[in-house]
């Protein structure tokens, strides 16, 4: 075979540029390389990790100085990532010319760091302008590695292979390929999955079309090292979704029928298979004991899978069931986790069936299968169909904590979990993670429902936290924000209380309106209070004030607090002289209602109605300083002096 490859071995020896040897130093771990930058003569760092060259401000000070630079040279500023996430910005050089050994290149772009100490860098900007290269011993060697017309295919690909050349060994073993030698095809196909990560990292223009005739040819002429490839491997083939189909079917017709259900999903994705064919092939690659195909067949059947669309699909639970049972006894997570999936999503699952799921799914979640781990926390968390226990879901919870696409879900669920415990604390420094976390690496997952509005509440009232009205406003609004289909009314009530609180009428009302509208019972109250105090219409409404009052104080989700805020209010509004609905008796009997639930206004103001014998109202010092002593127990600070009268 060597006979085969001694006219290409030679051509790649006469090619092989020349190759220039340029010393390095190994200084605390990296290479150092002198570089002449416009006439002067510096030591930068080799690091194929940066993406630019990097002067420090001290380096270029000095060249503009001594004119290795002139301002016009300076163009803007960039803000540049560095390598633990942080932001800086650094200013744009052009160096007219940069020299490395006797490889000159012009106008290069550079950074200038204002950090006076930073290192000299020679980055990707001009490594990559310097064509092939690799280091030997300490030195920087310009060129293709030189070989020898002795040496055969294998030793060649092994040279490039040790200095990362990974394009030149693909192009050498492609253009070794000779038809009917199926060795040859081998080795460049099992040479490109083995190394595709590296050649798409380096932009290899694939021949795909080659790759699936060499494959096909070769299992086809039952080459057995491919035939065994292709049944580890067989999803393999690729190129064009028809000719990956027309292969695919080729090879069925040959027997081998594991292919069936890669026939299934292309047929599937153009259009060009029915319901019937689509099960037929999966039942054929099922019948290899192929687990996938128990998977597909399981999610055709089940008719919470929405993703394949036919129009004469046929649903059925027990059919969908049998298929995923399979995969399940298989020890296949997958399968684990549909099986459990159907059975608790059946009416009414019997109790038997409920811990076949459970323990289904912590078979999956013990394989790491993270839809099963998550399903494992929400079931001990809420209780769905298993005993409720926190400590549980904290237990799964706590295995998504730094998983790079559940780590915010997860965190969320290990604040709620410590918020239950009781543990303030410990749920503020989780939660405020899940709110935390990188939106842009969060893919399809979504963080859980009211993250937002429970770290809100937190600030709201201070728990495990410093009470902060702005954090928790933030708070609240996003979760208004993200919550399009959510149940976040009480987001509504808090920030249009915020808003109340600072006296911003003008943007509380919109937000109380709403929350008052969705029958929350504090904004009911503060709808009564708005028209009392004419912030809505710019003069008081009282019969508007009363209906309000009344939808608050019957509201069954009212606490004692609003019940009595809104007796308050409507003893307010039956006082207040002058208006048709005055009536001092009716004012009374609200503010002793309001006073039963604690509230001090209204027992203070019972005190002075008493005290003064206000609207026909006989004055009762008694009554007047039992009034006083009940606001004085419920913390209402100024009915204190008025019982010094009474003294």
């Amino acid at each position: 075979m060597k006979k085969v490859f001694l006219l290409l071995l030679l051509f790649i020896s006469v090619q092989a540029s020349a190759q220039e040897r340029i010393q390095m130093k190994l200084e605390n771990g990296v290479y150092t390389i002198p570089c002449t930058i416009n006439g002067l003569r510096l030591r930068f760092i080799f690091d194929t990790g940066a993406s630019n060259v990097l002067l420090s401000a001290t380096e270029a000070a000095f060249m503009l100085k001594n004119e290795y630079l002139s301002s016009d040279d300076f163009q803007n500023t960039e803000d540049v990532l560095l390598a633990d996430g942080s932001v800086v910005e650094n200013a744009v050089v052009v160096l007219k010319e940069v020299k490395i050994g006797t490889k000159i290149l012009n106008n290069v772009r550079a950074h200038v760091s204002y950090n006076i100490d930073s290192p000299l860098l020679l980055g990707q900007s001009v490594i990559n302008l310097l064509g092939k290269w690799y280091i030997d011993n300490d030195a920087l060697v310009l060129g293709a590695p030189q070989v020898s017309i002795s040496e055969d295919v294998d030793d060649l690909v092994r040279q490039y292979e040790i200095v990362g050349d990974v394009v030149s060994a693909y192009n050498l073993l492609k253009d070794s390929i000779v038809h009917g030698d199926y060795e040859s095809y081998e080795k460049w196909i099992v040479y490109v999955n083995k190394n595709t990560n590296l050649l798409s990292a380096s932009n290899v223009d694939f021949d795909y079309d080659l790759y699936l005739q060499m494959l096909f040819e070769a299992i086809m002429a039952d080459y057995y090292p491919l035939v065994e490839y292709f049944k580890k491997n067989p999803s393999c083939f690729l190129g064009s979704m028809s000719k990956r189909q027309y292969y695919y079917e080729a090879l069925f017709k040959k027997g081998y029928h594991i292919v069936g259900k890669y026939i299934a999903q292309i047929g599937h994705l153009n259009s060009s298979i029915s319901f019937d064919d689509y099960i037929y092939y999966l039942e054929c690659s099922a019948k290899l004991e192929d687990i996938e195909s128990y998977n597909m067949l399981g999610d055709i059947y089940n008719p919470t899978s929405f993703f394949l669309n036919f129009a004469d699909r046929e649903f059925d639970i027990t059919k969908s069931l049998y298929w995923y049972k399979k995969a399940a006894d298989k020890n296949d997570p997958d399968g684990q986790y549909n099986y459990a999936k159907v059975l608790l999503g059946l009416d009414n699952p019997s109790s038997d069936q409920k811990i076949t799921a459970i323990n289904s799914l912590k078979k999956a979640a013990n394989m790491k299968h993270k839809e099963a781990i998550s399903e494992l926390v929400t079931e001990y968390y809420y209780g769905y169909n298993v005993e409720a226990n926190v400590d549980t879901a904290l237990l799964w919870a706590k295995k998504l904590e730094n998983d790079s696409e559940y780590k915010w879900w997860a965190n969320a669920y290990i604040g709620f979990i410590h918020y239950v415990k009781g543990d303030k604390k410990s749920a503020v420094i989780y939660l405020e993670r899940a709110t935390n976390v990188d939106k842009n690496l969060r893919s399809w997952i979504l963080v859980p429902s009211h993250t937002y509005g429970t770290l809100g509440e937190m600030y709201y009232w201070g728990e495990g936290v410093r009470e902060d009205n702005n954090k928790a406003l933030k708070l609240f609004q996003k979760e208004i924000e993200q919550s399009v289909n959510e149940d976040v009314i009480y987001c509504y009530s808090y920030v249009g209380r915020i808003y109340d609180y600072e006296g911003n009428y003008e943007k509380s009302t919109p937000y109380i309106r709403y929350a008052a509208e969705q029958d929350d019972a504090h904004c009911q109250y503060l709808m009564a209070k708005y028209y009392l105090l004419g912030r809505i219409e710019g003069n008081p409404n009282f019969d508007k004030g009363v209906q309000w009052a009344y939808k608050a104080i019957n509201n069954d989700g009212a606490s004692d607090y609003v019940k009595g805020l809104s007796y308050r209010a409507l003893g307010n509004i039956y006082s207040y002289d002058g208006q048709a609905f005055y009536d001092m008796q009716k004012a009374v009997l609200n503010y002793e209602k309001a006073s039963s639930y604690n509230d001090g206004y209204a027992s203070f103001f019972l005190g002075e109605i008493y005290e003064n014998g206000r609207g026909g109202i006989a004055k009762n010092f008694k009554l007047a300083e039992k009034y006083y002593r009940l606001a004085a127990d419920q913390g209402y600070e100024e009915a204190y002096e008025k019982l010094k009268l009474f003294q």
